[in-house]
């Protein structure tokens, strides 16, 4: 009974929306009694979707076999946490592993989990996950209900945390006083320098009109536990504005999202508190949760506020004074790029369009959000009707602020080069216009991504039913669903299901669905079709 209501919760919350395809099933794992079928289902599951990684089944060279056991024996026979990296420099001189391959050995085990490294950071090797998180819970919580420090929760620093984020050094050594098996005292540095590079704790500027001794030099920052409600943007406003001095705002600048995992506002607040100086008035600092206000420049005349809202990241510029041309477009360009460099450090695959709306919206309204072709579609002799506020706007407003830059900097970070470019000279001689045979099916099925089939199917003209289909006949073969898509796209084009139609489908792909693919097996299976003779 309760498992068909979760599910049936799950259906009612998430059913409709895009993020329900990231659903790989749901597995019920009694923590009170043992169900050995249930547990071997959910590893084959895992198994499963591991297979569809771009590194399950990666060349790797096999002189890192003996280093790979030797920390195995650490972590599950020995039980230890953490390592110093002059000690794995000794194990992997007893393995006869240069100091050329360690830290890519590194690197690698910490891609795929088994340990957590950072090359910049490199004192300690930590080779128990769980050992850091129980790390992570001992600052992101407090409310074991045995473990639980009253003294420290109801301190004037506890309160100030939930109010500001701020954390003490005192409360950061009290908190961890709960868990003394963690050593936290010996690896304080390493475990907090480890949870900046993971955005838990952040260290940003601050700046204030006057000098105010309330700011701990370089205290660490911990947003996620601020509990405070946000305060207003025109309450924000009206700390720095005075009665002849008031900001010229600028329209909201939106990227809207199909679907935005939580951990990305974490990233991009994080961005922005440590590259700008944060704003600061009366010992008050203007870091809340959902959004803050940074300085654009030394001046303070030029403010840019950074706000979150379901799926959505916005910004606004409030100036007192004038505003270089080129700031809007710099401001869209670094967002863009810091959300391209998550896609590719997190390894996700999100989407979204650059939008604008008037500088009186509420940002987190969808109504009155337009992209530069809507803004167009609308626009009549140089204005528009905004659809929030009933009124007619200049179209200025938005295109010569944000939209205008939109494409241009779309183009920089998703360049879109010519298909014969991407080929280059992959291409076999004389196997352009060749129909598909069954093998060269096996071959380019295995560069589909089995996790992404159902994008891959839209590349392919194919719609969600018919993929959906695909997948229900083969719920324990992914490669085979892959596989059988490609043979119903053969017979849907019959003799010209060629080699060139099929690379075209991969382009479209790989512009507009680069995780779906992948390319090295792309490229593979164009060298196997060479050799194949039919």
């Amino acid at each position: 009974m309760r498992k068909k209501e979760y599910i049936n919760r799950f259906q009612g919350i998430f059913g409709g929306q895009d993020k329900a395809s990231h659903n790989r099933g749901i597995h019920f794992i009694s923590n009170t009694e043992s169900f050995e079928l249930d547990c071997k289902k959910l590893k084959d599951t895992i198994y499963e979707v591991a297979k569809e990684t771009m590194f399950f089944e990666e060349a790797l060279p096999t002189q890192w076999i003996q280093l790979e056991n030797a920390l195995s024996v650490l972590k599950h026979e020995s039980k230890q946490n953490i390592l110093s990296f002059q000690n794995i420099v000794e194990l992997s001189q007893i393995t006869f592993i240069g100091k050329e391959q360690l830290l890519p050995f590194l690197t690698y085990q910490h891609k795929i989990g088994n340990i957590i490294f950072f090359e910049d950071i490199n004192e300690y090797i930590i080779l128990q996950p769980e050992w850091l998180v129980k790390c992570f819970r001992c600052l992101v919580c407090d409310d074991h209900e045995f473990k639980r420090n009253h003294a420290i929760v109801n301190s004037t620093n506890w309160q100030h945390l939930e109010k500001t984020g701020q954390l003490s050094d005192d409360i950061i050594d009290r908190l961890f006083e709960k868990e003394p098996e963690l050593e936290f005292g010996k690896y304080k540095t390493h475990i907090l320098n480890v949870m900046e590079k993971f955005d838990i704790l952040v260290k940003p500027k601050f700046i204030d009109t006057k000098d105010n001794s309330s700011s701990i030099p370089d205290s660490y920052y911990m947003p996620c536990m601020i509990k405070q409600q946000s305060t207003s943007l025109d309450s924000i406003r009206n700390m720095f504005e005075g009665e002849n001095c008031r900001f010229s705002c600028s329209p909201w600048l939106i990227l809207e999202f199909k679907f935005l995992p939580l951990a990305y506002f974490n990233h991009i607040l994080f961005y922005y508190i440590t590259r700008y100086k944060v704003c600061e008035k009366k010992a008050q600092k203007t870091l809340y949760r959902g959004k803050t206000l940074v300085n654009l420049d030394k001046t303070g005349l030029r403010k840019l506020c950074i706000c979150f809202s379901k799926n959505a990241i916005a910004l606004q510029v409030w100036t007192l004074s004038d505003v270089d041309d080129n700031i809007n477009r710099t401001i869209l360009e670094e967002l863009c790029k810091k959300i391209e460099e998550l896609k590719e450090r997190l390894r996700q695959s999100i989407s979204y369009d650059i939008k604008a709306k008037c500088s009186k919206g509420d940002y987190s309204n969808k109504e009155g959000r337009m992209t530069f072709e809507e803004l167009g579609e609308k626009c009549e002799n140089g204005h528009y009707v905004c659809s929030e506020h009933n009124e007619r706007h200049s179209k200025d407003d938005l295109e010569k602020t944000w939209l205008q830059h939109a494409d241009i900097v779309m183009a920089e970070n998703n360049p879109q080069n010519s298909i014969e470019e991407w080929i280059a000279n992959r291409m076999p001689p004389g196997k352009e216009n060749q129909y598909l045979q069954d093998v060269h099916i096996f071959f380019f099925s295995k560069a589909i991504a089995p996790a992404h089939l159902l994008t891959f199917g839209t590349c392919l003209g194919f719609g969600q039913a018919d993929v959906k289909y695909i997948q229900y006949k083969h719920p324990r073969a992914s490669e085979s669903a892959c596989c059988d898509l490609l043979f119903k796209w053969r017979n849907k084009y019959g003799n010209g299901a060629t080699v060139t139609r099929l690379m075209d489908v991969f382009f479209a792909a790989h512009q507009n669905a680069p995780n779906s693919i992948y390319e090295n097996l792309i490229w593979d299976a164009l060298k196997k079709i060479k050799e194949v003779k039919i």
